[in-house]
């Protein structure tokens, strides 16, 4: 048995691949295996250590016998329970792509040891209303599904996981090298780290490292106890910055209520205002010159498209109504990723060629989002990301542009590839077959293992 006072990994399924396996040991990390083919007694087992043992994390592989067990009535109660227990720690879900696509196909023939006489044999696949009952129950509790393929990419994607939760990962982002405000968006993760360990006590470190196409940054707590969700400490640390910046005797009192000393109180208040004054500046500006280099750009590769009336203040001014304004710091880590809508205009009522207003879509996309390296099916699964990843915008968008990196570790690479491929299954009906498909084989083709 495990030993109760120390970490603990559980391995659902048949996730013990030996690349897993040997990565926990190597790390003295102690793991238990226990499998979901199996009886509802089995299962019960389960709970006992979540309940008694103090889990670090669960890696988990469902295979289509699982997927048909989940959805009987005499497992999904208990499927719900364990769900829910999964998605209280770090966790990584593997799931064969056909189970999530909903095309048929004969599974990967490295998986035939997992038949089980009490399911029967491992091939086939189940029926839709099954894989839509467990996609939907994993969606729920927000589990975090990985698709995979081959046995190879789920040895590499969990060791990588089991990487980043022995190191503590609290938040990474890729920001392009070109995109509107990268220069801020570096200033504000530094300070965002500063007010982790000042104000949030959260001990922490920022590792970046930097390609020809952008940067990432990484931020690692310095203790097990520090990892946590950082998301609403960054929401918190930008709106605190703008209070610095209009009202620094507010930002005091701020403080006051997170009981920090007199000293500290004025101190922090007095560097952030500075900070924040400043970045304020530089993001009005930097969105200035964007929008004359726009103009410029739009000058010289229209000017014999455009109609000879045509006032090139209009364009101007269509282009200001689209760049986002440099308003909240927050603004500068989350530009949206909305494209030009020149005929939706209130004020003007322009009849352009649809090919002119590809031109100035594709010229205000690269000037602000930094996009000059991917393409038009790349743009497309932006789009998408913006109108339906909700609260995994920052991560996706961040995927997309690091899958297209080639200098970005490989294994970096990989996870970014099948999180987009998972977030592309997960559209269903909200975007036509053909066209999930081209984007699959896009995603699909921008690196191999």
């Amino acid at each position: 048995m495990p030993q109760r006072d120390l970490p603990l990994f559980l391995l659902l399924g048949t996730a013990d691949h030996e690349g897993v396996t040997s990565k926990l040991k190597s790390t003295n990390t102690q793991f238990k295996k226990k499998l979901l083919d199996s009886s509802i007694q089995n299962w019960n087992t389960i709970f006992y250590y979540y309940e008694k043992y103090q889990i670090k994390g669960t890696i988990v592989k469902l295979t289509p016998h699982t997927y048909r067990a989940i959805a009987s009535e005499e497992y999904k109660e208990l499927a719900e329970r364990l769900f829910h227990e999964i998605a209280q720690h770090p966790n990584i879900v593997f799931v064969y792509e056909a189970l999530l696509s909903g095309l048929a196909e004969d599974p990967h023939q490295d998986d035939k040891e997992e038949q089980n006489p009490l399911f029967g044999h491992y091939f086939g696949q189940p029926r839709d209303v099954t894989l839509e009952i467990v996609n939907s129950m994993m969606k729920k509790h927000c589990l975090n599904v990985m698709p995979y393929k081959k046995n190879a990419e789920l040895t590499v994607l969990a060791t990588s996981f089991l990487e980043q939760n022995e190191n503590n990962l609290l938040f990474r982002l890729y920001v392009p090298s070109e995109r509107m405000w990268a220069l801020e968006a570096d200033k504000l993760l530094q300070l965002f780290r500063d007010y982790l360990s000042k104000v949030s006590g959260v001990s922490s470190r920022l590792d970046q490292y930097q390609t020809n196409q952008g940067v990432i940054y990484e931020f690692f707590g310095e203790s097990e106890d520090s990892a946590r969700d950082i998301a609403e400490d960054f929401d918190e640390f930008s709106k605190f910055m703008d209070i610095c910046a209009s009202d620094p005797s507010k930002a005091k009192v701020i403080l006051r209520d997170k009981s920090l000393a007199a000293t500290s109180i004025i101190n922090i208040v007095d560097r952030y205002s500075k900070e924040a004054r400043r970045l304020h500046v530089d993001l009005r500006q930097e969105r200035e010159r964007k929008i004359l280099s726009i103009r410029h750009r739009l000058e010289s590769e229209l000017t014999d498209a455009l109609p000879v009336n045509l006032d090139w203040d209009v364009i101007t001014s269509i282009v200001d109504d689209t760049i986002p304004q440099a308003g909240f710091l927050g603004s500068a880590l989350s530009l949206a990723q909305s494209p030009l809508k020149i005929s939706g205009s209130e004020n003007v009522a322009i009849n352009l060629k649809p090919q002119i207003i590809q031109t100035v879509n594709g010229v205000v996309s690269q000037e602000i989002y930094g996009d000059q390296h991917i393409g038009h099916e790349a743009r497309e699964i932006l789009e998408l990301i913006n109108k339906y990843a909700e609260n995994r915008k920052a991560e996706l968008s961040s995927a997309v542009h690091e899958v297209l990196d080639p200098d970005a570790p490989k294994s970096d690479r990989l996870s970014a590839k099948q999180k987009l491929k998972g977030f592309l299954f997960g559209l269903g009906s909200k975007v036509t077959d053909a066209a999930l498909e081209v984007l699959q084989k896009y995603i699909e083709n921008q690196i191999g293992v």
